[in-house]
């Protein structure tokens, strides 16, 4: 049982382990950054289709994880673990918070735009207008994103509380 608590605690394995998740979770965001994010349709064509890189979130994000795993990279020695978890859990919220917001803005998209037609139409005099159904989807790319950031944030959240479990009075 030792091995295995040393490979994911505060031995080198284990800081070495939690850098590999977290360059394996920052690519995994840049994978999802360049996939769609989401698609707008009226009356079944398509008008756009944003990649997160389209967005100002997208972008947002990109350069948080960018830096986040740079400072994480560099802060993995021994007496800045919890720093380094520290700074993996910001990077998580943040990203998830941002990607978060992008999904919601995606979804309340087409309600936006019909208010806004609709509002254009009513100062126009124009009998029997119809308002086109419009369409939004949310793409992988920022569900990867969403996702991605999540467990950046669990992977900080243990990078700080695995240490603190291991040294609790009574542990081996």
């Amino acid at each position: 049982m030792d091995h295995v608590i040393g490979i994911y605690g505060n031995g080198r394995r284990g800081r070495a382990t939690f850098l590999v998740a977290l360059i394996g979770l920052s690519v995994l965001v840049a994978i999802g950054v360049n996939l769609e994010w989401g698609r707008l349709a009226v009356d079944g064509r398509l008008v756009v289709a944003d990649t997160g890189l389209a967005l100002w979130q997208g972008v947002t994000v990109l350069v948080v994880t960018c830096i986040g795993a740079a400072l994480a990279g560099l802060g993995t020695s021994a007496r800045r673990t919890s720093r380094t978890g520290v700074m993996t859990l910001v990077t998580g919220v943040v990203v998830t918070a941002v990607a978060g917001q992008a999904v919601a803005h995606l979804v309340a998209r087409p309600a936006d735009i019909a208010a806004a037609v609709q509002a254009g139409a009513d100062s126009i005099p124009l009998r029997g207008y119809v308002m086109p159904v419009i369409e939004s989807t949310v793409g992988a790319g920022a569900w990867m994103t969403l996702t991605a950031g999540l467990l950046t944030g669990i992977l900080g959240l243990a990078q700080i509380l695995i240490p603190v479990w291991r040294a609790r009075p009574g542990a081996r």
